[in-house]
Order: C-alpha cells, then structure tokens, then sequence
C-alpha cells in the first residue's frame, strides 16, 4: 500500500493531515437528541417520624417512605399513631391553634407523585445517650404470687444483693369474752375484710367461743377468726402486706362486742409489698432498686415479660441469678454470666391464628431454637386468607406473618415468610417439610419513636431508627423531641432523663441525657429549623437540584418567605427552575388571603416562581379515623381533618406535562372531600369569590360535582401588571425547555466557535423543538409554534468574545380557559347555514 490508514474522532486539522501520506478517516460522533428533563420531581419539607436530617431523599413507594421516614406516629403494643408530630401549632403568635401544621406524613396523605423527594426539618430538643446493659428476661405475668420471708438474690461480678419479700396480715385482737354469749339468734356483726363488707348474723345455738369463730369464718369463707386462748380472740385479713386491712364497723350488734370481747376498730397489715399473693412487677424493681442501691434495675416489657438489668455506673457487662426461694416463682433462671452483647437465639414462634395453620404448615408455638423443623404439612393449605404466624428473630425482631388466599403451596408459604421477615428464614426440606432458622444476626436497633422518661414522667421519642453493634456497648446518641408535639413540654437538666418508658424487645439498654434538654422549641424556633431543612434543598450535588414544586407540610410567614426566595435562589444557580407552592393558616379569611401586602396575604409573596393556594380542603386520614377522639388534640372521630390545599396542587403538577394547566379536572385530587370545615368565611364561595381570588393571583381550590379542581391555574403576580406571567403552565414549560436545552448545551461549553459547531448548537435546538411542535403527529403536538435565530444576536465582535447568542421565541398553546357556547332557540330561528 501507498499509504496508511488513520482515523480521528475528530477533525485535527490541515498540520495533522501533512504529517504522513494517509487516508483519513474522521469517526465523528453523530450530533444526540435532546432529550427533556424531568418536570414532576415534587419536594415536601416537613416533620417526620424518622429519617435523615436535612438531607433530601428521594423515596419511590410508600413502602420506602414508611421504612426511611416512618408512619404517621408510632406503634406501641400494637397501637398505631401514637404520639405523632406537629400536634399543635401556633405560627406567628396564632390564638387559635393549628393541628399538624407540619407533619409530613399527613401532608403526603392521598397524594401521588410522578416522582417525590423528603427534606425533614430537625425540630429535635436534646438528645439522649443509650448505653447497652446486661439482661435477663423472667416471667411473663402481670402479678406474682409468693409467700412471706421469700428472697430473690441477684448481682453483678463484683456484689451481690438480696430481696426478701415481707408481708404480714391485717389484724384485730379482741379483750377476753364473755361466754356462753346469752344470743337470742339475729345479733350481727359487720366485718370489712380488704374492703369487701361482711354482715356476720349470729344464731341462737352461737354460745361458746368456737361456736361464735365458726359462724365468722363460715361467712368470711376463710379462717378469719382463731382461739388465741383465755376467751380471746384473733381475726384477720386474708391477704397479706401493707394493703391488707380488717375492721369492726357498724351496724354491729352492742350484745356481740360485749360477748365477743372486740370493739368497732380496724387494722391494716404490714410489708413491702401491698399483696404477697399479686406482687406487683413495679413492686420487685423498687425492691430490685433499693437492694442494689440501682446498680440492678427491673423493668417489664409490653409483653408482660419481667427484665432485669445491670445498669451501675461501674457496669462490668455481667449480671447473675444466684438463689432465692423467690427466683423460680418470678420466672427467672439461675445464670452466672449475662452479658450484655446480644446472641443470636434462632428463631421462636410466638403463636398462630386462624383455622388449620398448624396443620397446613406443621409449625406450631416454640421456645427460641436456632433452627425450627416443622411436622408434615398439607399442600395446597386451603388458606383462606388472614392465618397468621408470630415470629421472634434471634430474640429482638417480632414480625406477623399473614398469610395470603393464594399462598397454597409449600414454596409460595416459604415466599410468604421469607418476604415478611426481609431474608430467607424458610426452606423446603420435603414436599410437605419446612425448616427456619435466624438470620444470623447479632445486632439490634433502638428504632424511632422509642419513649424515654425522666422521674417526673415527662416523656420524649427518639427521632431516628439507629442501629447498634453488637460489640459495641455504645453510648449511642440520639435526639429527641417531646412525645406530645403540642408545645407544652418543659425543659429537662442534664442527667433528668433515665428511664425507659418500656424496654426494648432483645436487648437492653440504660439512658441519661449528658446535656440539658431544652423545652417545646418556640414556633420561631420551628421557623428556624425549616429554613435550615429549605435551605438544604440548594445544593447543586444532590438530587433536590432537579426539584421542579417544592412545599412546606408547615406553613408560617418565615416559611412562606424562604420558600418564595428558594425558588428563586434554584433557579438562578443552576439547579432546574423550581415553583413554590405555599398557603395561608387555615381559618384565614377572603379578605386576608387577598391582602396586596400584609402577610400571609399573597400581596406579601408576589413572584412568577411562586403559586398562593386558598383556601383548605378536607381529607380523610385512615390512621386518625382508627384511633379516633381517644388520639386527643387533633384527631376526629371520623378521620376527617382540615388541610392546606398546597399539597394538592404539588401533585397535580408532578403528574401533569408542564404544559398543561393544573387547574383542569383530573383524577389526582380524589382525597379532597371538600373545602375546609373550619373555616366559615370559605362555605358559601360564589363565581364572584373566584373572580376576585384570580384578579389577586390565587389559585383557589373548588369542588365541581364531588371532584375537587383548581379553578384558575395562576402564579401569584399581580396580573393586572403582569398578564403574560400569569399562568402557571407557561412558568413550568418555558423551565422545562430552558432546562432541557441548556443541559443539553452544557456539552458544549468552552469549545472552538466554529461555524460547523454553531450551526450544529442551533440544529440541536431545532430538533427539539420540532419535537415540542410535531408537525407529522397533532396528537403529539406540545407547543402552537417556534422560531430560532442564531444569526441577529450575533455580532464578529462578540463571537470574538466567545458568546454565541441564540434567539427562541416559542408560542405555547394556550388552554381553553373560555369555551363560548353562542345559541340562538326559537321559532323564528333561521338555521340555514352559511358558507
């Protein structure tokens, strides 16, 4: 051959050609399509039962916003919505309270997103440090019956101590009687035995002391009375401990306390316990406590089950049942060394319910073993759907199993409990054969919502699921906010706070707040901490830069002002163009909403980048409606509450293409019920109400034959100075192209200005905007028309300068805001029609 063969992926010019006698082949990458960016990523900020702080995530189902940010509340003993966040609110010095202005749970409620992200304010008060103990679980009743002298002896490495249970009877000791008695039969005697009144009524034939003891204890039903000798005698109460109690009261017969030798008295009985016979799991700990000066505790799970915990400043990780008479009545074992780390125990099956589980699958209630070998089951299971199976994993995790009318074979009820429990816990070992095992696993987490108490019973959660080593005892720091999120809870001095109000299922663990806690955070406070959780969606690395709606589960003046500047802070710096969507208090009234300057009038948040809803809606929560008016502040016996409308809109918007009005009727609102109850200025809105609401630039929510629309689809500019920005569907489509081009364009940047890559810069843009026009396909159509033109904005001196300027003109398409129906009915009509 004459010459080589080269090739460039790019043109390297005329010098690189005369190198060496060649055939040049320049591989050039074809010009790529523009592709649009997304316009439905919607961002709420609010208050959440769980999560990360100021960091916004993106979530993809409902199952990943429960698991990173929790439910509405928590659940304890198999309650739900307990304790839930942003109870009650007063934002900017409100007399009337607000209920849930800023729980994002509830904010979220019957709403769909094309895509959504969670920014969770940090409205945490302190914070806790959780230090793991050593354990021992015992018992699992609610009183235990034991008998005077009784003792329980537990320790540490280092000491042991002793409780021994004292309890003495309720006792009356009668002077010396007077015998025979001379009763005539009808003489009574009224006796109070641990409260419970007694008429004992004597016979005639009740003459010697016996006679009189039998007739007692016969009515009583217990030996009650006894002979002490000399004609006196003994009577006493049943139970023993500091409870018990026995008196004469009247009416009683003047002839028995003669002849009987007692007087109208009473005694109570003596212990440390109130009944030997129904101790009391609160009674063992202060006995527990006191015996060890509190280097051992006893607590009692939601369970019932007794828990004892080494918790002494000087913890060794060791704790130990040594003897006591006591010990096996309270359920405990002897042991000499309960550490603290966890051990995984396999697997224990708690209960089943429903008819047959046992049988169909062979597994029946277990103790831990580490694998479990059910009997011989029958496939397929004629499971009608609801059977349930209680599974402990490794001693800390207990799930539900619930099993489904389709789960008939012995492979689709492993798939059943392996996806409950989240890891293969269940293989096939027969046809009809299944064994399960732990995971594994040796570690816990103190999960969110987790209550810690100090000695005046003020209560905090935890805020944050946090997971524990096994090998490591911690302290594990964790923040807190008051249990009842109403703006009453006090402060709390360093070291307060050092109870659990119910321990934790698997391990166990002390607390005590190492700083002072602060009380209920002000509503400036709360301000505070969601301008900081706004902020934090302006970071150009992270996903909250393609955010197209943001909104706020609170609403106030503060919050309602930073997410008017957010928006525009997002999209001057590079982030995608960005609306806010912010409302007023509910209850707030026509003439405030419409205010021209007065906060939270939409005066005040006058900008294209912004949209004003008023006023509320109702919706119906399913969590509220369960619990009902026993929820207390907030909660409704229907589940109906009053809510801001904002919400809404954020979805419609994350559903619809930019370049449709929010304000058309879709299926995106269905969880609006109606307008907000609350609110007696917003019952009886007429044609005229919406006329001013969109003269004012509000974009008003209203309900059309039970669907609820929005019924003018504007940004909050004043439109009778700002008519072309008026309509919220040109904001979000001029940003989406914009976005979508100058992406695109990126690729570009601070290369050669060659007229080959101008001219492919501006066919680019043709590309994507016939695309936008689809002239082959009017069902695809998106924009009425365009124009591009890269020639007049361009002068050689400014190319020089290495700005190349690009003139698009775009007309969108505007929606049928008006449809004019012109008739003309009679008999005198003339239908003939033109031409």
């Amino acid at each position: 051959m004459s010459v080589f063969i080269r090739r460039f992926t790019f043109d390297p010019g005329v010098q690189v050609f005369l190198e060496i006698e060649a055939v040049n082949v320049l591989d050039l990458t074809p010009p790529s399509s523009i592709t649009g960016v997304g316009t439905g990523t919607a961002l709420c900020v609010g208050e959440y039962e769980d999560g990360p702080f100021n960091l916004p995530t993106e979530v993809t189902s409902a199952t990943e916003l429960a698991s990173t940010f929790g439910n509405f509340g928590y659940t304890y003993a198999g309650i739900t919505a307990q304790n839930p966040c942003a109870r009650v609110r007063y934002a900017d010095s409100a007399v009337v309270p607000e209920y849930w202005n800023g729980n994002g749970l509830l904010a979220l409620n019957a709403k769909r997103f094309s895509r959504l992200l969670i920014a969770r304010a940090d409205t945490s008060v302190g914070s806790v440090d959780f230090e793991r103990c050593a354990w021992l679980n015992g018992g699992s009743s609610f009183t235990y019956s034991l008998s005077p002298a009784q003792t329980f002896i537990f320790g540490t490495a280092t000491a042991s101590y002793t409780v021994t249970f004292n309890a003495t009877a309720a006792t009356l000791t009668s002077a010396a009687g007077v015998y025979p008695t001379a009763f005539t039969g009808g003489e009574v005697m009224t006796i109070v035995r641990d409260g419970i009144s007694y008429t004992v009524v004597f016979q005639a034939t009740d003459q010697t002391q016996n006679q009189v003891i039998d007739r007692i204890n016969t009515t009583l039903g217990y030996t009650a009375a006894v002979n002490a000798g000399g004609g006196v005698t003994t009577l006493a109460s049943l139970t023993l401990g500091s409870g018990a109690t026995i008196a004469i009261v009247a009416p009683t017969t003047a002839a028995v306390l003669v002849a009987t030798g007692f007087a109208i008295a009473s005694a109570t009985g003596t212990g440390n316990v109130l009944n030997i016979g129904a101790v009391t799991a609160s009674e063992i700990a202060s006995l527990v406590s006191t015996a060890s000066a509190g280097a051992v505790t006893l607590t009692q799970l939601e369970t019932g089950t007794l828990r004892l915990e080494g918790v002494g400043a000087a913890l060794t990780g060791v704790l130990r049942v040594t003897g006591g008479t006591a010990t096996a009545a309270l359920g405990f074992s002897l042991t000499q060394n309960a550490a603290w780390q966890d051990t995984p125990v396999g697997v224990a099956i708690n209960g089943v319910s429903g008819a047959g589980v046992t049988a169909a699958i062979g597994f029946a209630a277990t103790t831990a073993s580490p694998v479990i070998v059910s009997a011989a089951g029958v496939y397929p299971t004629a499971f009608a759907g609801g059977e349930t199976i209680t599974i402990t994993v490794d001693g800390s995790t207990q799930k539900v199993v619930t099993f489904q009318a389709g789960d008939q074979t012995i492979a689709q009820v492993a798939a059943r409990i392996n996806t409950t429990l989240g890891y293969t816990a269940v293989v096939a070992q027969s046809a009809t054969i299944l064994a399960m095992a732990g995971d594994g696993q040796n570690s816990v987490a103190i999960p969110a919502g987790t209550r810690v108490r100090n000695s005046g019973g003020n209560v905090w959660v935890t805020m944050q699921t946090t997971a524990v080593d096994a090998s490591a005892p911690g302290p594990y720091s964790i923040k807190i906010r008051p249990a009842t999120d109403d703006g009453t809870a006090p402060s709390a001095v360093a070291l307060a706070i050092n109870a659990l109000s119910a321990p934790l299922l698997g391990t166990s663990f002390i607390v005590f707040n190492p700083l002072a806690v602060s009380q209920a955070l002000s509503e400036s406070a709360i301000d505070a901490a969601y301008v900081a959780a706004i902020d934090s969606t302006l970071n150009s690395a992270s996903v909250a830069a393609e955010t197209n709606v943001i909104w706020s589960a609170r609403q106030s003046n503060a919050v309602r002002s930073k997410l008017r500047t957010n928006a525009v802070d997002a999209s001057a710096s590079g982030l995608f163009g960005r609306i806010a969507v912010i409302r007023p208090p509910l209850k707030t009234t026509k003439a405030q909403a419409r205010s021209g300057s007065a906060q939270p009038g939409v005066g005040a948040y006058r900008e294209q980048r912004v949209v004003y809803v008023y006023p509320g809606v109702q919706t119906f929560v399913p969590a509220i409606a369960t619990i009902g008016t026993a929820g207390g502040a907030g909660f409704t016996a229907d589940g109906i509450i009053d809510i801001g409308a904002d919400g809404f809109l954020a979805s419609v918007c994350s559903q619809l293409p930019p370049e449709e009005n929010p304000g058309q009727l879709t299926t995106f609102t269905g969880g609006a019920i109606g307008l907000e109850a609350g609110n007696p200025d917003v019952q009886n809105l007429t044609l005229v109400d919406y006329k001013n609401f969109r003269a004012s630039g509000i974009c008003a929510p209203r309900m059309d034959l039970g669907s609820m629309i929005f019924q003018s689809g504007v940004t909050s500019v004043d439109p009778a100075v700002y008519a072309s920005l008026r309509n919220i569907n040109r904001r979000r489509m001029a940003d989406f192209i914009q976005d979508s081009l100058a992406i695109a364009l990126k690729s570009f940047g601070k290369q050669l200005s060659s007229r080959t890559r101008r001219a492919l810069i501006t066919g680019q843009i043709k590309a994507f905007m016939d695309g936008l026009l689809s002239p082959s396909n009017s069902a695809a159509q998106r924009i009425e028309a365009y124009s591009v033109d890269s020639v007049s904005g361009n002068t050689a001196e400014t190319l020089a300068l290495g700005i190349f300027r690009i003139i698009l003109n775009v007309r969108t398409i505007a929606s049928l805001d008006a449809i004019v129906l012109q008739t003309t009915v009679g008999e005198s009509v003339d239908v003939t029609q033109s031409a």
